[in-house]
């Protein structure tokens, strides 16, 4: 038997066997990662977020969550396209935690999409590809590989998913940042 106490009782990411397609990280324990929270205040990033948003943004919350191979897309875990609708205009920064390529399930994101979901999606869910597809024929889909550290910004009010794993593991790290708190009732954080 292990004791608690005892620093080999610990399992790290690369030691489990997953029995589930994501597992999420506790928002409070991300609070506590000064570099995360350095980052969310970050005067570029404020920048460009205050560009969009025309306005000094809200910081609504933070997570990262790993993901890895399963049997098909995972809902729960957003492979399959969806739109958000957390606030009335809002923008999601995204940061890859590993190297991300097209067997270990990049973003993808339907350009332009952001513009027209409004438009053609008449329900809030999740939608397969082929439905997407004739939703927006003209709107082409870019898969976003990079090394860890790709950091990007997405309106995602636009149709976009996590593609499913195919092989290895991929963690992410994602702020919000809106125009005001008005919708989705985040739990109450602040940026130290």
């Amino acid at each position: 038997m292990v004791s608690r106490k005892d620093p080999t009782d610990v399992q790290t990411i690369v030691d489990i066997t997953p029995k589930a397609a994501t597992y999420w990280y506790d928002q409070k324990d991300l609070m506590d990662i000064e570099e995360f929270v350095l980052l969310a205040k970050d005067c570029g990033l404020l920048e460009i977020l205050t560009r969009y948003l025309e306005c000094s943004p809200c910081f609504d919350m933070m997570t990262s969550w790993c993901s890895f191979p399963a049997n098909g897309a995972d809902s729960a875990s957003a492979q399959l396209f969806h739109f958000d609708l957390d606030r009335i205009k809002f923008l999601k920064v995204f940061i890859y935690l590993t190297d991300v390529t097209e067997s270990n399930g990049p973003h993808v994101f339907v350009l332009g999409s952001h513009k027209r979901t409004a438009d053609v999606a008449y329900h809030d869910g999740r939608y397969s590809d082929e439905e997407v597809k004739s939703l927006l024929p003209d709107c082409p889909h870019v898969s976003l590989c990079g090394p860890a550290g790709t950091v990007f910004v997405e309106d995602t009010l636009g149709f976009h998913k996590g593609k499913p794993v195919e092989d290895g593991m991929r963690c992410v790290f994602e702020y919000q940042y809106s125009v005001c708190e008005f919708g989705y009732p985040y739990s109450d954080v602040t940026l130290k």
